[in-house]
């Protein structure tokens, strides 16, 4: 249901083996010298500054009650649950209907789930922070990118999620929630909404074997493979750069394309840094000249001025530790500050992280264990209005 590096996310490790003594070090040359640093996480005093969707409510500088719970399984994090409008006004985001209970611990064989039975069902909501009401968008779909004047792309699939099915649906764009959507992909697809760049819709198709291709839309049926065997980390400020991640080796290696054309602007091999860094991923976030990315490694800021690609600092878990909890930075408000999701474990709940790069210490602003997951809430469409 989700790709391969989602499934990796997964595999997290307990919140307290973040808390660590800050401790920068200067590895590298002179001329790249980043600093690796260890974060220190203690308990906030109050909500963080993002904005989080948990358990069928906002949670952070909004509050809120949803419809339903926000919930993507058919994206996992390739792409946000919950999108905020660029005024702020209102939350486009997915729920999950379950149309039949499964054990995670058990395959669905041994729980007696036979091809074609239905599992699930997505539905795509709109929710206004004024009114406090959400409406549908559109049921069986999921998966949104809205861009700065409303416009909503999403998947539109073709009834009930069923167990060995691949769920293909087409892309779609409405110009507002209520206005009659218009299909812009060529042929139905396993797709994923990414985000807009401009005009452009960038969307991801999974192909064989879990593969995620790079697409771009400029209108429809004007597709276009913008990088194959990739993934969307971040779309430039001004919306007409995309920072992808290579997947096609490991370790792989990071680009800055021109989404106009495809033509590629700069490439940093991931091996050349000399961090252990394997792969980049999705979910990370481009302000001014820095770029956030998770790794296998924490999170990295890159800086991409001067029509090159270099690292800036590496954030990371305590020694001896996966960083594979750490999802989805979003710088907030300015390159000073990002906002994450921290996981502490199956069954021990989810944390919101508020961080600042200076001193790499993060505020905590834990759920109660057990409880639903904690997902960031944010638009990765750019331009957005305020590049926040």
């Amino acid at each position: 249901m989700i790709s391969r590096r989602s499934r990796n996310w997964v595999a997290v490790v307990a919140l307290a083996a973040l808390i660590a003594v800050g401790a920068a070090q200067s590895i590298g040359s002179a001329s790249t010298q980043p600093d690796v640093r260890a974060l220190t996480v203690r308990s906030a005093d109050g909500p963080a500054r993002g904005l989080f969707v948990a358990a069928g409510h906002v949670e952070g500088r909004r509050s809120a009650s949803l419809a339903g719970t926000a919930s993507s399984p058919l994206s996992g994090w390739i792409a946000p649950v919950a999108v905020p409008t660029a005024d702020g006004g209102q939350l486009v985001y997915s729920t999950w209907e379950e149309l039949r209970h499964q054990d995670p611990e058990l395959s669905w064989s041994k729980q007696g789930i036979h091809p074609g039975d239905a599992l699930g069902r997505p539905t795509l909501w709109v929710h206004d922070f004024g009114s406090g009401r959400d409406e549908v968008v559109d049921t069986d779909s999921y998966s949104a990118a809205v861009r700065a004047d409303g416009a909503i792309a999403y998947v539109r699939g073709t009834a009930a999620y069923r167990a060995f099915r691949t769920y293909t649906g087409d892309l779609v764009v409405r110009r507002s929630p209520a206005a009659r959507p218009v299909v812009w992909s060529t042929e139905p697809a396993e797709y994923v909404a990414a985000a807009w760049a401009g005009d452009t819709l960038l969307a991801y198709r999974i192909d064989e074997g879990e593969q995620l291709d790079v697409l771009a839309f400029d209108g429809p049926g004007e597709q276009r493979v913008l990088m194959a065997d990739a993934n969307l980390v971040a779309v430039s400020p001004d919306g007409t750069q995309a920072f992808l991640a290579g997947e096609a080796d490991i370790p792989g290696s990071v680009s800055v394309v021109n989404v106009a054309d495809g033509t590629i602007a700069e490439t940093l091999e991931l091996e050349s840094l000399g961090q252990g860094i394997l792969w980049a991923a999705y979910g990370g976030s481009w302000s001014g000249d820095l770029v956030a990315a998770p790794t296998n490694t924490g999170i990295a800021v890159f800086d991409v001025a001067d029509e090159a690609i270099s690292l800036r600092e590496l954030l990371k878990g305590a020694p001896d530790t996966s960083a594979d909890d750490l999802i989805e930075p979003q710088f907030a408000g300015d390159t000073d500050h990002i906002v994450l999701r921290g996981d502490a474990g199956p069954g021990k709940g989810t944390t919101a992280l508020e961080c600042e790069l200076a001193t790499a210490t993060c505020l905590a602003q834990e759920t109660e264990p057990g409880t639903a997951w904690l997902h960031p809430a944010y638009n990765p469409s750019r331009p957005n209005g305020d590049d926040s």
